[in-house]
């Protein structure tokens, strides 16, 4: 299955290249690279990328906030940063992301996965403090594991450093201009 990004037709070609990059990141031992084009259902989770890098674009972010890995219940799922099956399914955030009538599809898999909490309360904070950075994971792949049942894990060896070069390939109609590193 492959996907066309909903986008500005001007910016398309560099949010897809951006997300075929993250895909083609081969991943070691014990993790996996959920945005990757062996498996069917990555599709739904690099469209839905997509369509949050072109909602970000437009608003015009000047933070990018780093997390440390994705959610298991999150970005895993959604493969979007620092949201859940219940934000993209809910209604839009105060700033206006998300909710039905974007894009968004979820796999089959998200069905029953609780709502991610640091997402949630991420987006509750940036609301409360009216302040939308882009937001990513400083390690946009995670340790393989079943969806319901992954428990964070601690690092066991150093992980390639791709997401920080992935900082620095962003679509160059970003005006990003200041990286604020954070640990989830």
């Amino acid at each position: 299955m492959e996907y066309r990004i909903p986008v500005q037709p001007s910016r398309a070609s560099e949010i897809e290249g951006f997300v075929r990059r993250l895909a083609s990141v081969e991943t070691g031992p014990g993790c996996a690279n959920f945005f990757d084009h062996t498996v069917p259902a990555n599709a739904l989770r690099r469209r839905n990328l997509a369509i949050y890098l072109q909602e970000m674009l437009e608003r015009a972010p000047k933070v990018l906030l780093v997390g440390e890995a994705p959610g298991f219940r999150g970005m895993k799922i959604t493969g979007v940063p620092f949201t859940s099956r219940t934000i993209l399914e809910g209604p839009p955030n105060g700033f206006g992301l998300f909710g039905p009538g974007k894009g968004y599809v979820l796999p089959p898999e998200s069905r029953g996965v609780p709502a991610e909490p640091t997402a949630t309360v991420m987006w509750n904070v940036l609301a409360e403090l009216d302040f939308l950075p882009l937001l990513w994971s400083a390690c946009p792949r995670t340790h393989t594991c079943r969806a319901s049942r992954c428990p964070t894990e601690p690092p066991r060896r150093p992980k390639p450093r791709w997401g920080a070069r992935s900082g620095r390939s962003w679509p160059k109609c970003s005006q990003l201009r200041l990286w604020w590193p954070w640990a989830t």
